[in-house]
């Protein structure tokens, strides 16, 4: 087959995808480190109206997001395909996360219909910009390369969101660890999650264009989720993705329950666990194209997922009494994690390059879409699962010291529930049918579509 030059993003694309990043990460670290915590020992709510809170929101998610990315793929406005989302909905999903910590004075039936008010809201609002942000990737490269790249340089623009959550106890604990305390982490996160996704929809204009000459195909919903439910590439990874992001979800559900019950209150703690990740992020984005080009995305995928499995086991073997060793363990966890993220958002495009060629149908959005509800559903299955345990172990919500039993299940819920869900990740993948030779093959001939569209463009 004859060779055809890929498309490429330029500095200014890369750094601006990047730079969206911030504002993602942020927004979904900051409510799943913390939300949960905050509902049940600062607002006082219920540990099982909290975790059910989260996963009510994931049945209007089951709605939304499809939505959100049909929309998405559909969409061709005057300011191009996904940017329109960024600016309108980048001040939107801000708002809604000062008001997810805002906490006002209520009854507890008043405050668990608060809760589950603006956390509905804060996850729509969130699918409209976030969908199509991590859609942007399949614009900027037709190469499945440099799209691994991409992914992580944008991934290491993270290193901003881990300086900025990784202090939070310490600040919240300085001024008081009340409400006032966690409504204005939430107004300085609210202002950058906005600015972010601005500065990124600015940087990938020239990308993200108005295609007059090219007509937009008018594809049902239910064809367009065809891409999906006749994708095996796509089902497999989600199964992996979902069981991945179930595994880290429940982590950061429990994590500041471990450093105060498990610890002994050594919540100051949380800030060391998750700096070593920068270098994760650097390495990362250095050397994760170089992985690929000689072992492939499915094998570097099924590593990752079987490594993961070690620090939690060091950790569950580990005394309690042994801090260094438990920190080490939870530091290599944290570093791993970051390549899994990496690797798994890299795969993503691929998926969508496989529907088109396969299938004959644009999906970007729409599988980006489902990747994104399978990480909001992990965000809350981490959240319910966590708190239907701890309410069954005798959890006492607000309460300094927990029951063994309680202990326990925190300790549990670090090691042995994701052990078990990376070893259904790795099962899923042994199956993925996209390999290195595939990679190559699908993005000549993606490359060529781009070109020729291009081509009837200038005419």
């Amino acid at each position: 087959m004859k060779e055809v030059s890929a498309v490429k993003a330029s500095a200014k694309n890369i750094i601006g995808f990047g730079i969206g990043n911030i504002g993602s990460t942020l927004w979904f670290q900051f409510v799943s480190m913390y939300l949960l915590f905050f509902y049940t020992n600062i607002m006082g709510v219920s540990v099982v109206v909290a975790g059910t809170v989260f996963m009510v929101t994931r049945i209007v998610d089951a709605v939304s997001d499809p939505i959100a990315g049909v929309m998405a793929d559909k969409t061709n406005s005057k300011i191009g395909k996904f940017r329109p989302f960024l600016l309108v909905g980048a001040p939107l999903t801000g708002i809604v996360l000062v008001l997810m910590f805002w906490a006002p004075e209520l009854t507890p039936f008043g405050a668990a219909v608060y809760c589950y008010t603006t956390y509905i809201l804060g996850s729509l609002s969130r699918t409209v910009v976030d969908t199509p942000y991590h859609s942007i990737v399949s614009i900027l490269s037709t190469d499945p390369d440099e799209r691994g790249r991409i992914v992580g340089i944008k991934n290491l623009f993270a290193v901003a969101t881990t300086l900025l959550l990784g202090p939070v106890m310490n600040f919240v604990n300085a001024l008081g660890n009340g409400v006032f305390a966690w409504r204005t982490m939430a107004c300085i996160y609210a202002v950058i999650v906005t600015v972010t996704y601005w500065i990124c929809a600015w940087l990938i204009k020239d990308k993200d264009v108005h295609v007059e000459t090219v007509k937009v195909e008018k594809v049902s919903i239910k064809k367009q989720l065809t891409a999906i439910v006749k994708n095996p590439a796509i089902l497999l990874v989600i199964v992996s993705f979902a069981t991945d992001s179930f595994a880290y979800q429940i982590v950061n559900a429990v994590n500041a329950y471990f450093f105060l019950y498990n610890m002994d209150n050594k919540t100051d703690l949380i800030a060391l666990t998750q700096y070593p990740t920068i270098i994760a992020m650097i390495l990362s984005a250095a050397f994760l194209k170089f992985v690929f080009q000689h072992f492939g995305k499915k094998v570097s995928f099924i590593a990752i997922e079987a490594l993961l499995c070690i620090p939690c086991v060091g950790l569950l073997l580990t005394n309690r009494a042994n801090t260094v060793t438990i920190m080490i363990w939870i530091i290599a966890f944290a570093i791993m994690q970051v390549f899994a993220q990496n690797i798994v958002w890299s795969v993503l495009p691929d998926c969508a390059d496989y529907a088109e060629l396969k299938l004959g149908i644009k999906s970007a959005a729409t599988i980006t879409s489902t990747f994104t509800f399978m990480n909001k559903m992990s965000q809350a299955l981490g959240a319910f699962v966590s708190s239907l345990i701890l309410a069954n172990l005798g959890f006492v919500e607000g309460a300094a010291t927990q029951n063994e039993a309680v202990m326990s299940g925190i300790l549990y819920m670090r090691t042995l529930i994701p052990i078990a869900a990376y070893l259904i990740s790795v099962v899923a993948l042994i199956f993925y049918p996209i390999r290195r030779k595939d990679e190559v093959e699908m993005a000549q001939k993606i490359t060529a579509i781009r070109l020729a569209e291009r081509k009837e463009e200038v005419k």
